[in-house]
């Protein structure tokens, strides 16, 4: 037959089919291998990085550990920070102190105040806080630490760990008893505990600063993240911490810092400063519930309240005074309003959305009216749609297209 092949041919195409079956199967061997072999060295590469990160966690678990000891003997020594860098600054008040020595029986406010004294000097040279000023009244009440990034984390650290030990803490019973130390617990959950024992104020901020005192066993400093630091911690309310954003930018740069919420409270005025300062509120993960306690939300905006800001109370919300505005023409309500559907009004919409309105012009009708034709009219705007007469009582009136006319307009339209 034409054009078919030999016994032979058929054998060398077949041989051949055959031959190059085998090389794309080596080939394919080949690239398989070869992806085998990438995925096993990433793997192991995996590996050797998950083992170096662990070795490095349990060598700086060794050696938080190997402070936290010399911390507790009071062997640990912390150098004051320099001023060749910036210096972070955390700042310190026990909630409602005056009113707990009003109160309370002095041996229970120093027990107390022992009590935090020890953890908080525990915790900052723990975490190698150096400290500046401390009282037996108050215990420590300005931190300072050498602001490269692990020292601005340490200082977060520091206020987070402080106000979870506190609450852990054991506390005198007639301290628990103060309204401003009972103990509270989160609604939802009655084994979350928000609050217990001593509240603690705490303001964080960092910047340049100069060394005022040098002496013997003390060093004092003086700059604004000074200022700053404590203007922050006297607007924090009690198991608060306001951090600078200088310092929250610097502070997450790594993973170090864990199990906590951050809230942005955005622009806030310090007492005593000219410019707003930008502010993060901090709590340990556990406690965040505390944010709904101390945030008030604006139902305007939805943003925070922040503290010592204006705001006003109306239909059950808290609003920030120039968001509680009128849902039609969005002018700040002021003065008086109506709701209605949720939503606030100003009179004057109020009535224009919900009085009668004129048939004739379409505006509310405030006074006198006139009702016909299906609807309710001005005295004014019930005229001839021709001749704009005002009808008298004894015309008769004629309806064309729901519009009233006189009887001689109305007679007109027909011819």
């Amino acid at each position: 037959m034409a054009g078919s092949l030999s016994e032979s041919e058929a054998a060398d195409a077949a041989a051949m089919q055959l031959q190059q079956f085998k090389l794309e199967e080596r080939r394919r061997d080949k690239s398989m291998m070869a992806s085998k072999e990438r995925q096993d060295a990433a793997f192991k590469n995996k590996l050797a990085e998950r083992q170096k990160r662990r070795q490095e966690q349990h060598m700086i678990e060794q050696d938080e550990g190997h402070k936290r000891e010399l911390a507790a003997k009071g062997l640990l020594q912390v150098k004051p920070p320099t001023c060749a860098d910036e210096v972070t600054f955390v700042s310190v008040k026990v909630k409602d102190l005056t009113a707990l020595w009003e109160s309370l029986e002095a041996k229970v406010v120093n027990s107390s105040l022992k009590v935090y004294t020890d953890i908080a000097q525990r915790l900052s040279t723990e975490y190698e806080g150096y400290i500046v000023s401390s009282s037996i009244e108050s215990g420590p009440a300005l931190v300072a630490f050498q602001t490269a990034a692990l020292g601005v984390q340490w200082s977060v650290i520091l206020s987070l760990a402080l106000q979870v030990e506190l609450l852990e803490t054991s506390w005198p019973v007639e301290l628990l008893q103060h309204a401003s130390c009972k103990e509270l617990v989160l609604d939802s959950n009655q084994d979350v505990i928000l609050f217990r024992g001593l509240r603690i104020q705490m303001g964080i901020d960092r910047g340049n600063v100069q060394m005022t005192n040098q002496g013997k066993n003390s060093v004092t400093y003086a700059g604004l993240a000074v200022h700053r630091s404590n203007a922050l911690s006297h607007a924090a309310q009690g198991g608060q911490i306001l951090a600078s954003t200088e310092v929250w930018k610097v502070a997450t740069q790594d993973s170090v810092i864990v199990k906590h919420q951050a809230n942005n409270l955005g622009s806030m005025k310090l007492d005593g400063a000219i410019k707003p300062v930008e502010v993060v509120e901090l709590y340990p993960l556990d406690v965040s519930a505390r944010s709904k306690i101390f945030g008030l939300t604006c139902a305007g905006c939805s943003q925070p309240i922040r503290p010592g800001q204006e705001f006003l109370k109306a239909m059950g919300y808290k609003w920030h005074v120039d968001h509680f505005c009128c849902a039609q023409c969005g002018n700040a309500l002021q003065g008086s309003f109506i709701a209605q559907g949720g939503k606030p009004y100003c009179e004057e919409d109020f009535y224009e959305m919900t009085a009668t309105k004129c048939k004739g012009c379409g505006k509310t009708i405030k006074a006198g009216f006139i009702e016909a034709l299906g609807g309710l009219w001005h005295p004014h705007c019930f005229v001839c749609q021709k001749c704009r007469r005002m009808p008298s009582e004894n015309d008769n009136i004629y309806e064309l297209n729901s519009m009233p006319y006189c009887e001689a307009c109305f007679m007109a339209q027909g011819q």
